[in-house]
């Protein structure tokens, strides 16, 4: 049974040690990517299709020992897929951090970063611009079909709002969602420019 994001931080309190709290995590991301809100995402976005089978194939690639669920690395509240090493960031892993909202927005954020672990393992090049557009889309997506609109980020509430219009797309959404990564200093580093998975 999946073990809610909320829950992360009592394992270790009580005593469960970091290979536990993994395996808890991982399990949590696993019944996330299998759920069926993430079996409802299915759009065309950049030229990009996301169906089902993108998070069958992250689940899979999790189960094969192909990407790492490392509790911890992000602050809380926060999820990263990383594609390649990265600083003290270790390649094809998802870091998630201890849940600060609901469980709902981080099973959301799992979401966007499963995209992007996606990619990776389809060796997709695409424009990192389009990659997190897509992401947050996804996330979108997940947050339609839960119902959630409250507490979210600004790009998370564009994403929505693009999934929710979807496929008579608001451009205006698209563009607002656009400016936004570019003006984000979260995104300054890499967002003009290419992602390229390596499997």
């Amino acid at each position: 049974m999946p073990v809610p994001g909320s829950l992360l931080g009592m394992l270790l309190f009580a005593g469960c040690s970091p290979a536990q709290s993994n395996a808890a995590i991982t399990q949590t991301v696993l019944g996330v990517l299998r759920n069926a809100h993430t079996q409802r995402i299915n759009f065309n976005f950049a030229n990009m299709n996301i169906t089902p089978n993108d998070f069958a194939l992250v689940a899979q690639a999790i189960e094969q020992g192909k990407i790492t669920v490392m509790e911890g690395g992000v602050s809380d509240g926060l999820a990263k897929y990383t594609a390649a090493d990265e600083g003290t960031s270790k390649a094809n892993t998802m870091y998630v951090g201890k849940s600060t909202t609901s469980q709902d927005i981080l099973h959301s954020l799992l979401v966007h970063e499963a995209v992007h672990a996606a990619f990776d393992l389809k060796r997709i090049f695409v424009p990192w611009i389009d990659n997190e557009m897509i992401a947050y889309i996804a996330q979108g997506f997940y947050l339609k079909s839960l119902g959630v609109e409250g507490g979210l980020s600004q790009m998370a509430i564009l994403g929505l709002f693009i999934a929710q219009s979807y496929p008579n797309i608001d451009q205006e959404f698209v563009d607002d969602l656009r400016n936004s990564l570019f003006a984000d200093p979260t995104y300054h580093g890499y967002i003009r420019g290419n992602f390229q998975g390596d499997g």
